[in-house]
């Protein structure tokens, strides 16, 4: 969503953004039928298949209160037992 204080490319307007994390990281889920038939059939845990997932961390601007979402890492979580390998 727009509004007076951002810009078209989602950066701050008439300053410089200050990002602050709000709240813990979360996982998402990253699907892909490459990714899941390749790379998850490799990586078991518990004796079932890691799931693919991206690890987000939001984020909001000091000075004017902006949200974004950011990717923080790429990886592999058990759905099991929640354990994650990370692959970058």
């Amino acid at each position: 969503m727009r509004t007076s204080t951002t810009c078209a490319q989602e950066k701050c307007l008439g300053h410089v953004s200050e990002w602050e994390d709000v709240g813990p990281r979360r996982f998402i889920p990253k699907p892909g039928w490459f990714s899941t038939m390749t790379y998850l059939q490799i990586l078991r845990c518990c004796g079932k298949r890691r799931e693919r997932v991206l690890e987000v961390q939001d984020q909001r601007c000091r000075q004017c209160g902006k949200t974004r979402s950011r990717v923080t890492q790429i990886g592999a979580r058990c759905p099991c037992c929640g354990d994650v390998i990370y692959t970058t």
